[in-house]
């Protein structure tokens, strides 16, 4: 019997504002026509791949329409919407510009790109508290479905989150790694330990303009 959990994470696809590079948060927004194509795109591949045991979906509104739309086109599996998969709550800064971030808080925008320091976003979460909900999640998914594949539909931050946990945190001047929308990663936990297989695949998005930009 196997011993194995197999974790694919998937980032939701884009949305109007990830075009716009505004911080969405925990806010509630919806998938626009290229998020929704990236979607596709990511279903198509899913299709040809095993099956999965569950889909756990942030329960935001973006996430949850990526799964939806994943769900169309591979063979059913129970979606389960899970608060804990949920963006940053970046409280007072959501609705705010990237460009306008660096004048109400420098130290949350470089926390999306780099790995050290602990940082409050405003009126939100600390990002020690978003990596330890995120912590905590793979760990119980992982005790819960040994010897089983499961999807998870997430966000930038949280997945950024998960990298962290399973590989560590890149040495500064090092960057985490981006996360682009509609993105394919893999992880795998066994007896104890996590091994990461894969991280921002993008082949099946070819011919579909990426916004590589950090944005929340």
């Amino acid at each position: 019997m196997s011993t194995r959990t197999e974790m694919v994470i998937v980032r939701h696809g884009e949305t109007e504002g990830n075009r716009t590079r505004t911080l969405q948060g925990q806010s509630n927004t919806d998938l626009n026509q290229v998020g929704r194509l990236q979607v596709e795109r990511l279903a198509l591949r899913l299709q040809k791949q095993a099956p999965f045991t569950a889909v756990y979906s942030s329960d935001l509104q973006r996430a949850m329409d990526t799964a939806r739309i994943i769900l169309e086109k591979i063979p059913a599996a129970p979606l389960i919407p899970t608060p804990a998969l949920r963006e940053w709550n970046l409280g007072h800064l959501q609705g705010y510009t990237w460009a306008e971030l660096e004048d109400k808080s420098p130290g949350v925008r470089e926390a999306f790109r780099q790995g050290g320091e602990d940082v409050q976003a405003p009126g939100g979460e600390k990002r020690s508290e978003l990596e330890k909900r995120v912590r905590e999640c793979l760990q119980s998914l992982a005790l819960r479905h040994v010897g089983e594949r499961i999807l998870l539909v997430s966000h930038g931050g949280a997945l950024r989150s998960m990298f962290k946990y399973v590989v560590g945190v890149p040495k500064a001047p090092n960057l985490l790694p981006v996360t682009s929308n509609a993105s394919y990663n893999q992880i795998v936990y066994d007896n104890g330990s996590w091994q990461l297989l894969c991280w921002n695949d993008t082949a099946h998005l070819e011919g579909i303009e990426l916004n590589e930009l950090v944005a929340y």
